[in-house]
């Protein structure tokens, strides 16, 4: 008797509120459908992180082993930091009776989406601890000269952190 009378109330519930509870669900439904912009956002921040390192080494073998009497050229740089984003802020100096305080706040940019990205002021190049440089050519002392002076021009290294070995 008594099941009878709960379905009986749970139906005139369902009657009462049937389309609440039908936007109810269907906002439950929606907020849980990925829109999949996230996850291809985050791929591309995480290429765009890796590429310098290996895009310089790419690009000094191409470069390097046009210079005459390289042979065949092979590069490894290694980062004393990668490239560093350095973002616009608001800066806010107030005076009060302890002291002096500051606040500093991100800008950010909101497209469309809703998505908010911080405003990248400059990015800083990567700085590089070392080199090594292996190649066909390097018995010879005017080409073992000729690579130290153009990987010390794009990398910023100094001689003495750049080695030139010759490949087997």
């Amino acid at each position: 008797m008594e099941i009878k009378k709960l379905t009986s109330n749970f139906s005139e519930i369902l009657k009462k509120y049937r389309y609440a509870i039908l936007v109810l669900l269907i906002g439950i439904l929606l907020m849980n459908i990925p829109s999949g912009k996230t996850a291809k956002k985050q791929e591309k921040e995480t290429v765009i992180t890796l590429q310098p390192a290996v895009d310089m080494e790419k690009r000094l073998v191409e470069v390097l082993g046009q210079i005459e009497g390289v042979g065949r050229v092979e590069v490894m740089l290694t980062q004393a930091c990668g490239e560093e984003n350095v973002y616009q802020s608001n800066e806010e100096l107030s005076t009060d009776e302890s002291g002096r305080s500051q606040r500093k706040e991100t800008v950010t940019m909101t497209d469309s989406d809703r998505n908010e990205t911080a405003l990248i002021l400059k990015t800083n190049a990567p700085k590089y601890l070392g080199a090594i440089i292996v190649c066909e050519g390097a018995e010879s002392s005017a080409v073992r000269l000729s690579l130290v002076d153009a990987v010390s021009k794009i990398t910023g290294l100094k001689s003495d952190a750049i080695s030139v070995l010759k490949m087997k």
